[in-house]
């Protein structure tokens, strides 16, 4: 009769333990730096979706930030092929060809050389939310 009540009352700590656990989560999930970041999250993923679906790939581009590593040059001409994902850093990342070589690069470190393609602007406006965000 002993064991079992002390069973019960190791049962009852253990809930109340999970349950301040589960608490301390939920105020973790709620502070501003977590939800800043899901936020980023959800925008970052919704960019690449939307840029998957209106981007003609192949295209022109030219590498028009400062590039301090790397054997990618601002001005160099490049042609992205595809998406490789994002980065909380350096936001969606493209695939390149520069000549003969492969790179992934920042697609805000890139502009759309002609200016009437339909790729122009969206390539823009993601570059300017980027930089803003």
């Amino acid at each position: 009769m002993g064991t079992g009540s002390s069973g019960t009352h190791l049962s009852q700590k253990m809930r109340c333990f999970k349950h301040k656990m589960m608490l301390k989560w939920v105020l973790e999930c709620l502070s501003p730096a977590f939800l800043k970041s899901a936020k980023q999250i959800h925008a970052f993923d919704a960019w690449e979706r939307h840029l998957e679906e209106v981007l003609k790939l192949p295209f022109e581009a030219v590498v028009s930030e400062f590039q301090e590593k790397g054997l990618l040059q601002q001005v160099d001409k490049v042609k992205v092929h595809g998406f490789e994902g994002w980065d909380n850093l350096y936001g969606i990342i493209v695939s390149i060809r520069a000549g003969r070589r492969k790179y992934a690069v920042p697609l805000c470190d890139l502009e759309v050389i002609d200016r009437t393609s339909s790729n122009y602007q969206p390539v823009k406006d993601y570059a300017v939310w980027f930089a803003n965000r």
